[in-house]
């Protein structure tokens, strides 16, 4: 009698396992036929696998049904070789029994083998196995042709088929995504892959599907999930195509630092690496690594879909160093070699850039004819078009190159350069100090482009222009104009600082405070804005404010470079409520950290003087006037107060040498007249 094992082993109880005891005594004691088969039935059952192909190795000869329990365990170790070496002995000898049938339509099953297996499945019984095992075979088939449909680029019937697969979760959801992104429908592809990263049970297959779903999103131009889908990807695979779609992504985000750390280290050997490696460190200014792998990728790949475009990077590389003769090279190979890539256009405004930079004006002009010809740009025809009319210049067609900008202007109204080259002709004028005309070409600009950031750039030329003038009402009508429209972002900070400084320096500290306050709410502008408020308070002897604002600096901004000016403001502040003490060691610990300050040592001379500690006074307006060193004014005035103190403490020689020095270095007549008068007043005395 056959006892057949199928998939499981029996449960181990108290009574198994004197079964089992018994058997392994009596074969122990007892090695006979018999006692080796059933001991191998008891070993396979209790999932010894080896001691059972042990014993039914003894006794296959005698007992053929051990052929059936050796290819049991022999599948079980997934050794099929053997196994159906052995249930094909079995079956010959025992063809009545389904149970090998069954086993042997599973290994074929296994082995990819679906004709075989079909083949031993019919000698089954219906049994719910056999109805399972004929439904996965069925599913296994319609698989199996779908792929190769899908390998044929029979895209709709290989989506057919895959319809139809029952089971197989994750591989029929992955055949379909390829499927359907292969014909476009890359929403149906996405979301096919997203059941698979979340419901699929293989890792295999789930990372399949995050790798695949970042390339559908990046189609469906969503970039920011693409880029969480590869960082979880790349997070548990360090695969390099991933590697290289992150870094790639990053590039064309012109984010060329955090993309040059995903390409860097990819091999040289795959076309699109190299070329994007190339073209990362170019847009990164390293133009000597992005020309060693350009250079590199055209040896390696010569035939490669980015030959064109490597050929342009290598001629502007060479063209931003002002090698203008490799420049020309490159660029007319793309022109010969690639006659309809789209970058043909720019290489023929490249060469003719090129010779006219090299002053080779008419060769210039003859190649910025010929880019019509290829379809260029729209802003590539404006700029060839533009630079015609400034090659015609250099040609002598024009009497200077701002009747040539003009010409271009009146002949090409539809250009979208005609404002940058009315602000050029702007600039050029104000260059050539012919400032009404440069400011007439100014306003046009600015009545014709409200809005705009052009506009803008003209504004702020306006109060350049305005300030070479000396005149202040144009300077705040331009700086107001700045201020009150929307478009000028920062610049609208940049006028309000101006327009503080220019009510500051005229004394008008509410319409100074009122500007500088706008500003307080600026990273940029803060640190000064809170510096120029204390002063104004200072100026207007509110001291408390003063102090607060000065305070506020120093917590805020500790490494701040107005920290000086804020003590000398607190210690002022000091001093005006009488407290020399205090504003004196506030000024004292200031010049142990900022040593080259005359300012400092002028104030702390005043301290000491108005507290009549006339040698200490002295001491410092002399330390006042080393630092003043070349500017002679300054030190002038030092050296009268440095002789102003010696008088004091009685010491006239002294101070008569200084108030001849202070006469000797004085610029204006002020400060020579001052010095003689206490030179005077010294002798009479």
């Amino acid at each position: 009698m056959i006892i057949l094992i199928a998939l499981i082993t029996h449960p181990v109880t108290e009574k198994t396992e004197d079964i089992d005891r018994f058997h392994e005594i009596t074969v122990a004691t007892d090695p006979s036929y018999d006692n080796c088969y059933r001991a191998g039935i008891s070993r396979l059952a209790r999932g010894d696998l080896e001691g059972s192909i042990t014993l039914f190795e003894r006794v296959k000869q005698v007992i053929p049904t051990a052929h059936f329990y050796l290819g049991v365990a022999h599948y079980r170790l997934d050794d099929f070789g053997r196994a159906v070496h052995h249930f094909e002995s079995f079956y010959q000898i025992r063809s009545d029994v389904w149970q090998s049938c069954y086993y042997l339509s599973l290994i074929y099953l296994r082995q990819n083998n679906i004709g075989d297996a079909l083949d031993f499945l019919q000698y089954v019984p219906d049994i719910d196995g056999k109805q399972r095992l004929a439904n996965f075979v069925s599913g296994y088939e319609k698989l199996d042709e779908a792929q190769r449909r899908y390998a044929e680029t029979q895209y709709e019937e290989a989506i057919e088929l895959y319809q139809q697969v029952d089971g197989f979760f994750g591989y029929r959801e992955m055949g379909l995504a390829l499927a359907y992104a292969k014909l476009g429908e890359h929403e149906k592809s996405l979301a096919l892959l997203d059941t698979i990263i979340s419901h699929s049970p293989d890792d295999t297959l789930m990372l399949w599907g995050l790798f695949e779903a970042s390339k559908e999103l990046i189609l469906l131009k969503n970039q920011h999930k693409a880029k969480q889908y590869l960082r979880e990807y790349l997070s548990l695979v360090p695969d390099d195509n991933a590697r290289f779609l992150m870094g790639k992504l990053l590039s064309d985000e012109a984010k060329f630092d955090s993309a040059r750390i995903y390409l860097r280290d990819l091999p040289d050997s795959v076309d699109e690496f190299l070329f994007f490696k190339g073209r990362t460190e170019y847009f990164l200014g390293l133009w000597a690594k992005s020309e060693v792998c350009l250079l590199r990728h055209r040896e390696l790949f010569p035939k490669s879909s980015y030959a064109d475009r490597a050929l342009y990077i290598l001629a502007s590389i060479n063209y931003k160093r002002k090698e203008y003769h490799n420049a020309l090279d490159f660029w007319r190979q793309l022109v010969d070699f690639f006659p309809k890539s789209s970058y043909v256009a720019s290489a023929l405004q490249g060469i003719g850039n090129s010779y006219f930079n090299m002053g080779e004006y008419s060769n210039a002009l003859s190649v910025y004819y010929s880019v019509a010809q290829f379809y260029p740009s729209p802003e590539i025809s404006d700029e060839v078009a533009l630079r015609i009319y400034e090659t015609k210049y250099h040609l002598k067609e024009y009497p200077s190159l701002v009747d040539a900008l003009r010409r271009y202007v009146r002949e090409n109204p539809d250009s979208r350069l005609i404002s940058k080259t009315s602000l050029r002709i702007a600039k050029i004028l104000y260059d050539m100090n012919r400032y009404y005309q440069s400011m007439s070409e100014l306003d046009r600009i600015i009545e014709d482009r409200p809005s705009t950031t052009i506009m803008v750039e003209a504004l702020i030329l306006r109060v350049q222009v305005s300030q070479a003038i000396n005149s202040r009402h144009e300077v705040l009508n331009s700086l107001r104009s700045l201020l009150m429209n929307e478009e000028t972002g920062e610049y609208r900070l940049y006028a309000a600082n101006e327009l503080g400084a220019l009510w500051f320096e005229e004394l008008r500290y509410d319409s100074a405070l009122y500007y500088y306050n706008l500003l307080l709410d600026s990273n940029r502008y803060r640190e000064n804005a809170i510096i120029k408020i204390a002063s104004i308070y200072a100026d207007l002897e509110q001291n408390k404010e003063s102090v607060a604002m000065v305070e506020r600096l120093i917590f805020e901004y500790p490494k701040s470079t107005y920290l000086a000016d804020a003590y000398l403001l607190k210690s002022r502040a000091l001093r005006s409520q009488g407290d020399y003490n205090t504003a004196t060691s506030i000024l004292l610990d200031l010049v142990e950290k900022v040593s080259d300050r005359a300012d400092v040592y002028m104030e702390i001379g005043d301290l000491y003087f108005e507290t009549e500690e006339f040698l200490s006074a002295r001491e410092n307006y002399l330390k006042a006037c080393e630092v003043f060193k070349q500017n002679r004014e300054d030190a002038a005035l030092a050296l009268i107060l440095a002789g102003d103190a010696s008088v004091a403490i009685g010491d006239s020689p002294s101070g008569r040498e200084y108030y001849l020095q202070a006469n000797l270095i004085a610029e204006s007549h002020v400060l020579k007249n001052r010095a003689m008068q206490k030179l005077s007043a010294l002798t009479e005395e």
